[in-house]
């Protein structure tokens, strides 16, 4: 990971976050300090695809904090059947 830390919003809860690029900008490693939220990586492709669905925003924001403090991060991206999906992998793999 990139140590160039932007101070932004969270693109899930709005509150106070950074964000790493991360795979040449093609996508953002989000550490959000909201207690009910978490760390996340989402590709820029599923950030404007899902930017409107609260119900998306909900769910990974569920994801996001079930994994806070641990080893494992929700990573969200376009598959190769251009639908959006979101695994949990281990934070090493970022």
């Amino acid at each position: 990971m990139s140590s160039n830390a932007i101070n932004t919003k969270c693109w899930i809860c709005a509150e106070r976050a950074t964000f790493i690029e991360m795979d040449h900008a093609n996508r953002k490693y989000y550490q959000c300090s909201a207690p009910d939220c978490g760390d996340f990586d989402i590709s820029w492709r599923a950030e404007e695809s899902k930017s409107d669905s609260h119900t998306f925003k909900e769910h990974l924001k569920s994801l996001a904090n079930k994994h806070r403090g641990s080893d494992k991060v929700p990573l969200v991206t376009i598959g190769s059947d251009q639908n959006v999906k979101i695994e949990v992998i281990n934070k090493t793999a970022l």
